[in-house]
């Protein structure tokens, strides 16, 4: 090369060579050439055309499935295939990102398939020349197909038989590298490419015919999965001619594997035995309405890890299948059970119904989903707002007696009373008439309040409902009622159930104060301990029944170690059975369940923590308060200081009686009659008390009448006067013109008169065992109640007629 033909400028004779600067160089090469592509046809062309696979990679969204419909797989806790659904078009069809299928098979595909994947632009022109000379001459035209171009024929159903459909498949092809990434291409095939029957794509294929996810195939079953999509129908028949072919192909990519990887020689065996079609079990269809639950509550194409426990779940179907089957003699043929870990709220058993395949049950009903009556199952976090509330704590006298709300009568379930027992015993033995009088005595929140924080919905304006959700008469889920039974157990804070792992909590409602969860457990706590199927174990439970009104729904919930669980008994229909109770119904199964869990978790131990701010205190057995000297059996309860209703006990008095008359001498003539008195303790309690003790045939030491030479009656002693009815704070709703609304108040012991004024207008008089009847009218009325003592006591009555309420 002469200096004349140096690029630059020549050398001058005598001057130094300069190497050219930036400026030369963009002036003299960079700007023609950008001209030249600029101003030229064919610049422009290519220009247009990178602008364009730019603004496909830009503006693209997802990759080239995205459209598409395909399988989910359901796993529990501890990554056991649950279920694994159809695509919308009947396929078993799974989407795995490329980074979790097995490298083998990604390296088995491209070898059977398209080596030289990386390096064509979606058509391999070497192929396509050597097909194309085929087709011309009238032979086989088949090799040319890239993996493009079969997921271009895949995504969009091409016929390519033709010459214009191979066309057409082509220019798919080359539309699809220029939009999408060689990664997102081959991802896509991976998961579409055909495999038999019904079976699209290799993380399908791995777990319809290996039971595993696709990372875990071996180099083996990668080569056996590359060789079906030729012709999937016939090497996955069951034919022998299909097994004879699947061999021979096998074994010829196996050949060329080897010659990559020489180390797997000792796989040759493995291969040569390895066969696709042993018989295998049908794909697992485990927890249906659990999983059912999953596939309605998302529609991602993600595999689903869930919180259920398949272990448990396993034994509770067995176990709750068992019972129904026992129990068919009297009429019960569907149950539901539902376990939660009160810690993660997470969902370890659902069972829905007894058998998920029976129509005649109306089994796909998913029971713990189903809004039901719950009975008495709500009474703890009724009791548990009374305690917050400062209106009891486990051994308040609560009363059991007949009670009149307006037109409302409430009883019990078996129609009889008890008389005054413990708030603790009210709670266990569900005693519907106590429950409604604390649920009548609370201000804000009220039951229902809490229950719209706990997400039950109301169907009705609140003020329809009155008092009846106290034993039942709203609606809710099985869920919503394990919440509120986990909630108890962890401090009064309620989250709703949790069907995935990992899943975000809703945000904590406070339902109750962690002393009043904690009181509430403690009274539940003493109504199961010697429960025949519990009595040998070192876990209390803490549990509690319901029946719902006219025997349609039997419940028991309870908490035992870090579960709580929900037990139904009942039909879908509604159909009522006097069977369905709940104590007699559920309760036995509840307890079967439980001792199937514990011969799982064997090690399960209590979880209740004592929180801050709560004593235990010593009180008097019969009254519920503080003892003195006089009280003669004593008991331990908790409670919160500050806040329980805690007050001396004036039940258990000292008195004087004559020794020969037995009757009570007045304390001013103590000192003249000494020699002829003796002290002894007897029990003051109102009148109301002494009436509903005598009612209920429990014998109580009564003291005995005055010495008819006493004339003064110095009683400091004396308890006050409390009007029991109207009851305060309740609307009262009057159903016709005129209708008589019951007065009644609880007396002092030795009170005998009472006298009842309405607005300071006189009413009448009775004496304090009977209850004077006044005729109502709507508005708001002051009631004033005088004894022939002095006590007295006022309330404010409101009165409506029933067109007034909604």
């Amino acid at each position: 090369m002469t200096e004349h033909n140096m690029p630059g400028p020549p050398m001058q004779p005598g001057r130094p060579f300069r190497w050219p600067t930036v400026r030369h160089f963009v002036r003299h090469f960079i700007r023609p050439a950008v001209n030249r592509l600029l101003y030229s046809r064919g610049g422009r062309i290519g220009l247009a055309a990178l602008a364009l696979l730019v603004l496909l990679r830009l503006f693209s969204s997802g990759g080239p499935t995205s459209h598409l419909s395909f399988s989910r797989a359901i796993y529990d806790r501890n990554g056991t295939l649950l279920r694994l659904t159809l695509s919308a078009d009947e396929k078993y069809r799974r989407f795995t990102p490329l980074d979790r299928i097995s490298s083998d098979v990604v390296e088995a595909v491209l070898l059977r398939e398209d080596r030289y994947f990386y390096y064509h632009p979606g058509v391999n022109p070497v192929a396509l020349v050597k097909a194309s000379s085929g087709y011309l001459s009238g032979s086989d035209a088949r090799g040319a197909s890239t993996i493009t171009m079969q997921l271009a024929r895949l995504l969009y159903d091409l016929k390519t038989r033709t010459l214009a459909g191979k066309l057409k498949q082509i220019a798919v092809a080359m539309y699809l590298e220029l939009r999408y990434s060689k990664r997102q291409i081959l991802e896509a095939y991976l998961n579409l490419l055909p495999l038999g029957h019904n079976i699209e794509g290799i993380p399908a294929a791995s777990m319809v015919y290996y039971r595993k996810n696709p990372d875990r195939l071996n180099a083996v079953e990668a080569i056996t999965l590359a060789v079906i999509p030729p012709r999937p129908s016939l090497r996955t028949s069951r034919t022998e001619e299909a097994r004879r072919e699947l061999s021979l192909f096998r074994r010829r990519l196996f050949t060329q594997w080897l010659e990559r990887h020489p180390e797997d020689s000792e796989l040759v065996i493995q291969a040569e035995q390895a066969s696709l079609f042993e018989e295998r079990s049908p794909l697992p269809f485990f927890a249906p309405h659990f999983t059912d639950s999953i596939l309605l509550s998302g529609h991602g194409r993600e595999d689903e890890e869930t919180t259920l426990d398949l272990r448990l779940q396993t034994a509770t179907e067995r176990v709750l299948a068992q019972y129904v089957k026992e129990r068919s003699s009297a009429g019960i043929y569907n149950a539901a059970a539902l376990l939660v870990n009160t810690r993660t709220a997470e969902v370890l058993v659902q069972v829905g119904s007894a058998d998920y395949h029976d129509a005649s049950i109306y089994g796909q009903v998913d029971g713990t989903r189903a809004f039901r009556s719950p009975g008495s199952a709500l009474k703890p976090l009724l009791y548990g707002l009374a305690i917050d509330q400062g209106l009891i704590h486990g051994r308040s006298v609560l009363k059991d007696a007949p009670v009149h709300f307006s037109s409302y009568s409430p009883e019990n379930f078996e129609g009889e009373f008890l008389g005054p027992l413990p708030a603790e015993q009210a709670l266990v033995l569900s005693r519907n008439v106590p429950a409604i009088q604390l649920g009548a005595g609370l201000k804000s929140p009220d039951l229902l309040d809490t229950l719209q924080k706990a997400g039950v919905p109301l169907r009705f304006r609140r003020e329809y409902y009155g008092l009846a959700p106290i034993i039942g008469g709203v609606e809710m889920t099985m869920h919503q009622l394990a919440s509120i039974y986990a909630a108890l157990a962890t401090g009064g804070t309620f989250r709703s159930t949790r069907i995935r792992l990992n899943q975000a909590s809703d945000r904590n409602q406070h339902l109750l104060s962690p002393q009043a969860a904690f009181l509430v457990m403690q009274m539940l706590g003493t109504g199961h301990a010697d429960h025949e199927q519990w009595i040998h174990s070192p876990v209390t439970v803490y549990a509690k029944t319901g029946t719902s009104s006219a025997f349609r729904d039997a419940w028991t919930a309870g908490i035992a170690g870090p579960y709580v669980l929900v037990v139904w008994v009942g039909n879908f229909d509604g159909r009522s059975n006097p069977a369905f109770v709940g104590r007699e119904a559920a309760t036995p199964l509840f307890y079967r369940i439980l001792a199937a869990v514990r011969t799982i978790e064997p090690d399960l131990r209590d979880q209740i923590q004592i929180p801050e701010g709560v004593a235990q205190i010593e009180v008097c057995a019969a009254s519920g308060k503080i003892p003195h000297a006089f009280c003669p059996a004593r008991v331990t309860t908790w409670f919160i200081p500050g806040k329980s209703p805690i007050e001396p006990c004036d039940v258990h008095r000292q008195i004087r009686v004559s020794r020969r008359t037995g009757l009570r001498i007045c304390d001013g003539a103590v000192d003249g009659m000494k020699d002829e008195t003796q002290q002894e303790v007897f029990e003051f309690w109102s009148s109301d008390l002494e009436r509903l003790f005598e009612q209920a045939g429990i014998p109580r030491r009564k003291a005995p009448p005055f010495d008819r030479r006493c004339t003064q009656r110095q009683r400091p002693e004396r308890g006050l006067l409390q009007i029991t009815l109207p009851l305060r704070n309740v609307v009262y709703t009057i159903e016709e013109p005129e209708q008589q609304i019951p007065l009644r108040a609880s007396a002092p012991s030795d009170a005998e008169q009472l006298y009842w004024f309405i607005d300071e207008a006189y009413v009448g008089s009775a004496s304090v065992n009977e209850a004077v009847f006044w005729k109502a009218h709507p508005g708001r009325f002051a009631v004033r109640a005088v004894d022939n003592l002095g006590n007295s006591d006022q309330i404010e009555l409101r009165v409506e007629t029933a067109r007034e309420r909604p």
